[in-house]
């Protein structure tokens, strides 16, 4: 009897951990989302290269240029379903890097273009967890607490314009390192090393298994949530 009682106890233990460990998917035939540990091969460049345009293939021919990725910041807010109710409504904000395979194409084999483009991937990151950071410390920007409160839908209220921030700096930057790295053949090194370093130190905003899975499923993942159907527009635009 004290047997099977235990062999219960065991059953629900691993039953809950399982549960709160769940093992989310993180890509599909089409896209790589983001993870740490999933890196870029040669095999996720599936675009053939008799489709690539002859700019394409002069560049490799001027510059090295040969191995060439197709990415993307996937974003999406989840938002309490019916009516709003104070108190009662929730937001979640999802991002995550993406990498498309069937627009990625190696035009010539080159294992540093390959890590070269692994870093433009990490950019991306880097722009996804600075995103986070921003939201998490938005309000801090307002010493004089009439101004500004802290609303319970932040989300749809101030995700775009950080975003726009952000997606301009290091679109920027991400020129700024093709152009040393690749036209002025500088120093690849330089940039991976401060590119892991700034990962390193927002670790903790970075891209979860969830954040992926919910554009693995293209829908809301948390049941009574649906998709934001507006989001503030950016504050920055006139």
């Amino acid at each position: 009897m004290k047997k099977s009682i235990l062999l219960f106890f065991i059953l629900i233990i691993n039953i809950t951990g399982y549960s709160q460990n769940k093992d989310y998917q993180t890509e599909t035939k089409t896209h790589i989302f983001w993870q740490p540990d999933r890196k870029l091969t040669t095999a996720d460049f599936q675009r053939d290269v008799r489709d690539v345009p002859l700019s394409s293939i002069k560049e490799c021919g001027d510059y090295g240029y040969c191995v060439v990725g197709a990415y993307g910041l996937f974003y999406a807010v989840d938002v309490t379903k019916g009516k709003y109710k104070p108190g009662q409504y929730h937001e979640k904000l999802y991002i995550a890097p993406a990498f498309e395979k069937p627009q990625s194409v190696i035009i010539k084999p080159d294992s540093l273009g390959l890590e070269i483009q692994q870093t433009l991937f990490d950019i991306d990151e880097l722009c996804a967890r600075t995103i986070r950071y921003k939201l998490d410390h938005f309000y801090e920007r307002f010493n004089d607490s009439t101004i500004i409160e802290n609303p319970d839908n932040p989300y749809t209220m101030w995700f775009t314009t950080i975003k726009d921030e952000c997606e301009q700096y290091y679109g920027k930057m991400k020129w700024a390192y093709l152009n040393e790295v690749v036209i002025k053949k500088g120093d690849y090194e330089y940039w991976k090393n401060t590119v892991d370093t700034t990962l390193d130190s927002l670790k903790e905003y970075a891209t979860t298994p969830e954040d992926c899975y919910r554009f693995v499923k293209n829908k809301p993942i948390e049941k009574k949530m649906v998709k934001a159907k507006y989001l503030a527009p950016s504050l920055y635009k006139k």
